[in-house]
């Protein structure tokens, strides 16, 4: 059984899949309202969910898979191509993401040897105050 991704990565598919349909889109110099038009709706349908969102609730409607495979159509794409590609953006940002906030890894300094090879007299600077210097 395939596991159910997690709902931080959900959103940052679905954040990924609009931020690809609008680069699409603006590879082809094509407006929300040219998009619209092309998808036989109204503006407000593409604004929904692509744009701002609901006017009153500023809440964007996600994309369902009615929507995605209309939308892809529309641009001449394959859903796949879309979902691919934001499959990828969202796995980056999810594998960036957890690089940020990983713990540092300190392991290389726990190595007591090497630090009493940096503590020997001939690998110390000189002290202030130190008046027996040769």
């Amino acid at each position: 059984m395939t596991p159910v991704p997690s709902r931080d990565y959900l959103e940052r598919f679905s954040a990924a899949l609009v931020s690809e349909i609008k680069a699409e889109m603006g590879r082809r110099s094509l407006s929300a309202r040219g998009l619209a038009s092309l998808l036989g709706e109204n503006p407000q349908y593409v604004t929904s969910r692509i744009g701002a969102g609901n006017p009153r609730t500023k809440r964007r409607v996600e994309i369902n898979v009615a929507d995605l495979f209309a939308i892809a159509g529309a641009l001449d794409l394959d859903p796949s191509d879309l979902m691919n590609a934001a499959r990828a953006a969202a796995s980056d940002e999810l594998a960036g993401r957890r690089e940020r906030h990983a713990k540092p890894d300190f392991s290389s300094f726990d190595d007591d040897a090497d630090d009493e090879a940096a503590r020997d007299e001939d690998t110390e600077p000189p002290r202030l105050g130190d008046d027996d210097q040769p």
